[in-house]
């Protein structure tokens, strides 16, 4: 549909790249594009991108320059069961703020600041602590934490999180509780990613 939903448009183009990543994101399977050699409209985000069968295999999330960029339909899908088993689709709340570190060949995630009495204060997370891991999934940039954050919006499953840091050199574990988001729209903004 196009913006406003006043008229449907069908588009037959190209997928130009597959796997589309980006300088500074590091070879990591989940974290991709896909993206479309057509011009995309106002109000074409959420519209399905269906391979020459007829499949599902993309949904149109973003306009870049003149390409469109979709994201790959298994990474929608659990976000689908979730929500046709009547499940809502929650992300965990970690409050703490979160900015780039490191360096540009070896990149890292830090804490910048931190909610009193939120979920991460309360396991132990400091400021200035260098996320290496949530889950035992690798963070190594803030795209890359952001992908792990939007897998575990599935409500269906506790939000008990397992963070690996580094501070003054050493590992350390520390196991969250996070609460879900509260309803509504809502992105991984929630911990407030900043560069």
């Amino acid at each position: 549909m196009t913006q406003h939903g006043q008229e449907a448009v069908g588009l037959s183009g190209l997928v130009s790249q597959p796997r589309q990543r980006f300088r500074g994101v590091p070879l990591e399977p989940t974290v991709h594009f896909v993206q479309l050699a057509l011009p995309t409209l106002p109000g074409m985000s959420g519209s399905p991108v269906l391979n020459m069968n007829g499949e599902v295999c993309a949904m149109v999330a973003k306009k870049f320059e003149e390409h469109g960029l979709a994201i790959p339909a298994e990474r929608v899908r659990c976000v689908v069961e979730c929500l046709e088993a009547g499940y809502p689709w929650r992300l965990p709340v970690l409050g703490m703020e979160v900015k780039v570190g490191g360096t540009l060949t070896s990149p890292a995630v830090v804490v910048k600041s931190l909610q009193a009495s939120s979920a991460a204060a309360v396991a132990g997370i400091q400021v200035g602590d260098e996320i290496l891991a949530i889950n035992g999934t690798p963070v190594g940039s803030l795209l890359e934490m952001r992908e792990v954050l939007l897998q575990l919006g599935d409500t269906r499953q506790k939000s008990r999180l397992r963070l690996r840091v580094r501070r003054s050199g050493c590992s350390l574990d520390f196991h969250l509780d996070a609460p879900r988001a509260p309803s509504g729209p809502q992105d991984v903004f929630a911990i407030q990613l900043s560069e």
